[in-house]
């Protein structure tokens, strides 16, 4: 909802451009805008400490976890040289664009 907003979206064209953000989204989410982790929380008189862990894209987390099997990991690596942040980026404004030109 952050990325397309709250408008109703009923036709069956937005839901495709809708199907096609997302996807898209969870393309560039995954791979490419990395993650604080929470390690510990602590209060102390008062005052919430917080520890976060190094930022890493999920995709990274997974590439970092020993127990993936290695042939997951070099699938998720072929899939990861075929992406450009850059076009997939592009990709989702321009369907967010049209989808809000479409509803408007």
């Amino acid at each position: 909802r952050h990325t397309v907003g709250y408008d109703r979206l009923e036709t069956p064209e937005e839901l495709s451009l809708l199907a096609s953000i997302y996807a898209d989204l969870r393309l560039y989410i995954n791979f490419f805008q990395p993650v604080l982790k929470l390690v510990t929380k602590e209060r102390i008189d008062g005052k919430t400490l917080r520890t976060y862990d190094q930022a890493m894209t999920p995709f990274r987390r997974v590439l970092a976890l020993e127990t993936i099997p290695v042939e997951i990991k070099a699938r998720l690596l072929d899939h990861y040289m075929q992406l450009n942040p850059v076009t997939l980026r592009a990709s989702i404004d321009a369907n967010v664009a049209l989808l809000w030109k479409i509803v408007r």
